[in-house]
């Protein structure tokens, strides 16, 4: 058994530095905006934005909140943000990075205001799992 002596100066262990990881940055991504009752607003992609619009989210016994759908971006805006953000780590740091990639969500927000463009249902599938639009196949 190995005892050690808690009054023994031992040497520090050196820290880890956080270093957060630069990697590839990911193609546009069509993004859904919503707005709760207290105004807060929040996005999601196309399968989540299908279940909130078609009413699916519900707590049994409670009142069924009330969600806006505000408009719909393609994310581009969001995107250059974040190449931006990678630039200004590398330049200055995490906080400064942090507040680019927050104002890049504001900016591709006001883009998608008015920008009615809905989600593809999301219920109807091919045997393959392909999703179909009915609609345009009438």
């Amino acid at each position: 058994m190995l005892l050690y002596n808690v009054d023994m100066d031992l040497p520090p262990l050196p820290e880890k530095p956080l270093i957060p990881k630069l990697g590839k940055i990911e193609k546009n991504i069509r993004v859904y905006f919503f707005e709760r009752e207290d105004g807060s607003t929040f996005f999601a992609q196309a399968k989540e934005a299908w279940t909130i619009m078609k009413g699916r989210v519900q707590h049994v016994g409670y009142e069924r909140p009330r969600i806006k759908f505000i408009g719909s971006s393609d994310g581009s805006k969001f995107r250059q943000g974040v190449i931006e953000a990678q630039n200004i780590f590398k330049e200055q740091g995490l906080i400064p990075s942090q507040e680019r990639i927050r104002l890049a969500e504001k900016e591709e927000l006001e883009c998608a205001r008015g920008n009615m463009i809905y989600p593809v249902n999301q219920d109807e599938m091919t045997r393959g799992g392909q999703l179909i639009n009915i609609g345009s196949l009438r």
